[in-house]
């Protein structure tokens, strides 16, 4: 009795604690709103003045007749949904007239509009502030003032968790752990002794020990080879009493192989929650994704595999399951649930389902419609006919909950099975009565997401590569490289194939868009306009190619409802199926590890729960290790998004550093072949006169006339450089690190930058960093030497390229590296070789990622 007493106590103050620690991530609802910029028509002196401000910063670099700007903060534009979490309010009309503040207008501040229920004033911010503030917000929290002094409980000593935990982190067998406490045992006995201090030691000692047998050896064999507006959440909150916040739940599942052999399958259910930031709710710790349900998998029978009566009763089994894991918020969807929060504030909380994630063909089970290329009504969101899937952006009705219990309900009218399909058949209907349907503010088909993961790298694409190649594998990243591999291969004069690239081009402008983390008004503009474009491309090429395959299937159609889920749920990372499918992973190492392969369902949710409470415990002894050593912890954490500088690091101007220093030594004595590599680039190097190149430098700028060469002068060079630069995508601060070394890897390696100047943005190759100064602790200069590639293109090979939205650069001819200040490089570049022979042009890679692929936009429209 007084073990079951004991037990009892320690059972409920875990639980105080788990509810002291769950309220700790309620994050206010809201969305940011950033005004957008004027037109050229509009507040033309602001404008001038603003020009005016900007004319005048005085570090102006010249380089033989090129002025090198300093690199700017890029001007933002109206936002239309965030990035971080689920749109939690609803933005503002994009008018300057008001301002939450006043009545003046800033350019290039943020709005924030609270939803009226939060009692919240509208917020005004700038970029800084409203980036310093989703650094705090995203924080970790600080430890709460009643840490546990023992949350290793209900283990019996810290040490125990750990050791728990490390065996369930590394899927030990049963018989590894005996064997591993066993061993313990024997040492604490004083017995036997453990001396391996560290990796390194037992590493070595393995290879000691390797030489007991005889070791493999390398060879080499040479063969010579011939050739939202974001209204769901806003339109849920407004539903709820004035008391009311709403929890928004996002819900996955997937059946999917635990083996790839065995044929052994799991159907689990993930859950996240969507008021979360993403960095936390796509994450696996503490308010990441967890598995809350583990569904049936029924077999197919050879008799009944295929038949429809069987496909409905797997259908069904599916939706009562899900409704006994919904059955769990039911109430409070409906009523709410009063929770004290972290902040010790009570708030009236009601559970929803906001996002249901999954492919295409789950999707069609969660919607519990008859789906695939040859069904009658065969999206899981709107009533388009399955002929007409390959028409864009046509508007379509979309589905409703109430029309399909209305079209179920009309059914029992009917008194046979056909009878009843006809009615069924209308709406594409399976004759289900679907699990969300009960479940307050949770529409199944406004929840259901279009998923970029299935739908783009690994469904149009994958069509498009085996179109080209007859090989789909590794489609994700073939899908970005193909078109700069064989563009040159496919001339228009061969028309079926130049179109194939032509739309392979244009499903690539898609993908950028579509993994975009924040989107304006103007790049929802563009989506549509390139959805429009990949339809008609593809209409095209079908007409062309009468022997290509029937485009008209559900992943040509499902992508014409991407903007209405970004506008309705916000980027696509908040519903894209990879975080959660990176998940199974996990599951796998249990089942081929840690289960016996028997009764593997009910052994698998027991393992991830045990993972799920050392997460738990984890965080606890994290917390309470951060508050015995360091009770300030939670402030001063680095701004989101921008790459914090190693403490001690040197070699630092602004928005660079240099690395991998090498020796210092007299300017006049300095190789630049030495340093760069007596065989990389010989030509170039010949016509560069390093001293005469930075005299001409200084010279031409007035910032750093005061320096001047002597025969003292000291260089050092540098073989790496790190590269801060704010997105054009983001808004927040990314980094590169590049390198021009003669060795890298075995090789030598010399990256392509972007390098700013009065005429625009300059590609260019690093060719050597280094410093100058005149004494040790005195002034140090930065500088770069380049070969610019800034040669004409003659306009019969631009319009080529133009046809696929290639963008050409090369070196001129003869080649002259020049030397610029090294803060003038905006950021690292990718340069293609076009392939052809005796040429030393190369293409820009723009799908690099999200901010080149907006620069190089702007550098073509110019």
């Amino acid at each position: 009795m007084t073990n079951h007493l004991n037990s009892c106590k320690r059972n409920q103050e875990a639980e105080e604690e788990r509810c002291r620690f769950g309220t700790q991530y309620e994050i206010p609802l809201q969305v940011p709103v950033i005004q957008r910029q004027p037109k050229p028509w509009e507040s033309l002196a602001a404008r001038q003045a603003q020009r005016a401000s900007t004319s005048s910063v005085p570090d102006i670099l010249p380089v033989h007749g090129r002025q090198h700007a300093p690199v700017t903060t890029p001007t933002i534009p109206a936002v239309i949904a965030e990035s971080d979490t689920v749109p939690l309010g609803v933005p503002a009309p994009h008018q300057t007239s008001q301002s939450p503040a006043s009545g003046a207008v800033d350019l290039g501040t943020i709005d924030t509009i609270y939803h009226d229920h939060s009692g919240k004033a509208p917020l005004r911010e700038t970029p800084e502030e409203y980036r310093q503030r989703r650094a705090r917000e995203a924080a970790p929290a600080p430890p709460p003032e009643s840490t546990p002094q023992h949350p290793w409980h209900p283990f019996a000593t810290r040490a125990d968790f750990e050791f728990a935990e490390l065996s369930l982190n590394a899927s030990l067998s049963r018989k590894e752990i005996g064997d591993f406490l066993a061993l313990l045992r024997r040492c604490q006995a004083g017995t036997d002794e453990i001396t391996l201090r560290d990796y390194s030691h037992l590493r070595d000692t393995w290879n000691e020990a390797a030489h007991l047998l005889t070791p493999f050896t390398e060879a080499t064999v040479r063969v010579p080879y011939q050739n939202t507006e974001p209204d769901n959440f806003f339109d849920i909150q407004s539903k709820l009493p004035e008391t009311g916040k709403p929890i928004a739940i996002l819900l996955y599942s997937d059946k999917t192989e635990l083996s790839s052999f065995g044929g052994q399958k799991g159907y689990p259910v993930y859950a996240r929650i969507a008021n979360l930031p993403s960095d936390i709710r796509n994450g696996t710790g503490i308010g990441g994704g967890r598995v809350v349900g583990w569904l049936p998998v029924i077999k197919d029978e050879q008799e009944d595999a295929g038949k429809p009566a069987f496909v409905d009763f797997k259908r069904v089994v599916w939706h009562d399951s899900f409704k006994i894991l919904l059955k769990t918020i039911k109430k409070h969807a409906k009523d709410g649930h009063w929770v004290k929060c972290g902040d010790n504030i009570d708030r009236h909380l009601f559970p929803c389902v906001l996002i249901l994630s999954a492919d295409y063909e789950e999707q069609c089970i969660m919607a519990a419609i008859r789906g695939g290329a040859n069904a009658n009504k065969p999206c899981p969101v709107c009533l388009v006919d399955g002929e007409d899937m390959g028409k864009s952006l046509e508007q379509y009705v979309m589905r409703t909950t109430d029309e399909a219990r209305l079209n179920l309900e009309n059914t029992k009218l009917e008194t046979t099975k056909e009878q009843q399909n006809e009615v069924l058949k209308v709406t594409g209907l399976r004759p289900i009565a679907n699990a969300f349907w009960d479940i307050e503010n949770s529409d199944p088909y406004r929840a259901l997401s279009w998923d970029r993961l299935h739908s783009y790298p690994g469904g149009l694409g994958r069509h498009l590569i085996e179109e080209l190649t007859n090989d789909s594998n590794k489609w994700e990243d073939s899908a970005r490289v193909l078109l700069f591999t064989v563009f040159n291969m496919f001339p228009p004069s061969d028309r079926i194939n130049h179109q194939l690239l032509r739309c392979l081009r244009s499903f690539l402008n898609l993908n950028a868009y579509s993994s975009f983390e924040n989107f304006t008004s103007s790049t929802l503009a563009d989506i549509e306009s390139k959805l429009r474009i990949f339809a008609n491309e593809i209409e095209k090429y079908a007409q062309i190619n009468k022997e290509t395959k029937s485009w008209n299937f559900p992943k040509l159609h499902t992508h014409m409802h991407m903007i209405n889920d970004i506008l309705g749920k916000g980027a696509t990372k908040n519903f894209n199926t990879k975080p959660n499918e990176a998940m199974h992973k996990v599951l796998k190492l249990f089942y081929l590890f840690m289960t016996n392969f028997r009764d593997v369902d009910t052994q698998l949710v027991t393992f991830e729960h045990w993972s799920y409470t050392a997460v738990f415990i984890r965080d606890q002894l994290d917390r309470l290790d951060a508050c015995n050593s360091d009770p300030s912890m939670g402030e001063g954490a680095p701004s989101r998004g921008r790459p914090g500088r190693a403490a001690g690091r040197k070699h630092v101007w602004e928005h660079i550093t240099f690395g991998s220093p090498q020796k210092t030594t007299l300017l006049h004595k300095f190789s630049v072949r030495t340093a760069i590599g007596e065989k990389n680039f010989p030509s170039q190097l010949d016509r560069l006169d390093l001293m005469s190149s930075v005299n001409t430098l200084l010279a031409a700028n007035p910032a750093a006339t005061d320096f001047k060469i002597t025969s003292q002068t000291m260089i050092q060079d540098f073989r790496m450089m790190r590269v801060q630069y704010e997105s054009k995508e983001t808004w927040d601060v990314e980094e590169n690190i590049l390198r021009c070394t003669p060795l890298f890897n075995e090789k030598p390696w010399f990256d392509s930058v972007l390098v700013q100047t009065d005429d625009g943005p300059l590609f260019a190759r690093l060719l050597l960093l280094f410093t100058l100064s005149n004494s040790k602790g005195s002034r140090t200069i930065p500088f770069a030497v380049i070969e610019p590639y800034d040669a004409p293109i003659p306009t019969q090979v631009r319009k080529h390229d133009s046809s696929l939205q290639m963008l050409r650069v090369r070196p001129p001819t003869p080649s002259v590296p020049e030397v610029v200040f090294a803060r003038s490089i905006i950021r690292g570049t990718l340069l293609i070789p076009d392939w052809e022979e005796e040429s030393s042009d190369f293409m820009v890679f723009d799908i690099l990622d999200s901010d080149m692929f907006l620069r190089v936009k702007e550098i073509r429209s110019k």
